[in-house]
């Protein structure tokens, strides 16, 4: 908890979490989402990206 400022924030709903999933805007930026928002990104048609 005195760490929490170190994991990544969603690029949707701006909470902190350790498990994301990276994704790439269309216009080929890269973002990191969380899981409860990964769902809105596939409906979006964002692609995937490995990392």
């Amino acid at each position: 908890m005195l760490f929490d400022f170190f994991k990544p924030k969603c690029e949707y709903c701006k909470k902190r979490t350790s498990v994301y999933q990276g994704y790439y805007l269309p216009n080929d930026k890269k973002i990191k989402v969380c899981s409860s928002c990964a769902r809105f990104a596939q409906r979006r048609g964002f692609r995937k990206w490995k990392g």
